[in-house]
């Protein structure tokens, strides 16, 4: 049997109409830019991860805004269902970039292909690849497994090539987007914004079930601080690490996706981070 892979480079002449899945503004904006000369673009915004809806709203009006703003003709599908909480259910505790976020980015994307499908269009993704933390050859799996069960061609791609996650940061800031600190769902919040996790806030969310705090070491809260006063963790996506790393347990015990102290005191004086 051959196995033909639709890939960006290969789509020369009539453009087919692409599904595009987008979990926000900020990994919108490159994406459309990459692909709107190639493809006709729908934007399908469906992300029950975001379990927060104040959250969930601000990100589809990023979406919306941006995409007058750069003065493209794109439509944008909204759906949401309370299917995320359903398949993380006891997978609460999972790190990020576990099996819980493998079942999400499947979950998204099965959604998108069915819609494709339904919808008549040609060919579906999803603009998550062009994230630091998403794995682009799992969720090019996951593609693969859907193109293949469900007959909707699927369009391979790794945005974070060819500098495609620094565009996005600078289009973020032309356009000035709102730009998330956390994934979506409540249990990705510990790995987000500094100052919040410094501070040992507790995140309080569905009913009392998740609480997240963290102690601080004088050292880490110190290089934290002086981190986001030069704005070097929203540029160069250090929060899921960062927030592993001030993790008291990790001194003793360090994970494959954690960052030890010195480690992060390394990267500091990368950044000349004083």
């Amino acid at each position: 049997m051959v196995i033909i892979m639709l890939h960006v480079e290969d789509v020369k002449e009539k453009k087919k109409k692409l599904l595009l899945h987008c979990c926000c503004a900020p990994c919108s904006s490159y994406s459309f830019l990459y692909l709107c000369d190639k493809f006709h673009i729908t934007a399908y915004f469906y992300n029950p991860n975001i379990m927060i809806k104040e959250e969930h709203d601000k990100r589809l009006s990023e979406l919306k805004r941006l995409i007058k703003e750069m003065e493209l003709d794109i439509e944008v599908i909204e759906e949401y269902d309370d299917e995320f909480l359903k398949i993380a259910k006891g997978l609460e505790n999972e790190p990020e970039r576990g099996k819980r976020c493998t079942l999400c980015y499947e979950l998204r994307l099965r959604k998108c292909a069915n819609m494709a499908k339904k919808q008549g269009f040609d060919v579906f993704s999803t603009t998550l690849s062009i994230s630091p933390y998403k794995d682009a050859k799992r969720l090019n799996e996951i593609g693969y497994k859907l193109e293949q069960e469900l007959g909707i061609e699927y369009l391979y791609l790794d945005l974070k090539k060819n500098d495609g996650y620094k565009k996005s940061i600078e289009l973020s800031k032309k356009y000035n987007l709102y730009r998330q600190n956390y994934c979506g769902c409540v249990y990705s919040i510990k790995y987000g914004k500094a100052e919040d996790i410094s501070n040992k806030r507790i995140y309080n969310y569905i009913n009392d079930d998740v609480k997240i705090d963290f102690e601080v070491s004088n050292a880490m809260k110190d290089l934290i601080e002086k981190a986001e006063k030069a704005d070097i963790l929203k540029d160069y996506g250090m929060y899921m690490n960062m927030a592993d790393a001030i993790d008291t347990r990790a001194k003793q015990e360090v994970a494959r996706h954690m960052m030890t102290e010195n480690e992060w005191r390394q990267l500091a004086s990368r950044y000349l981070i004083n």
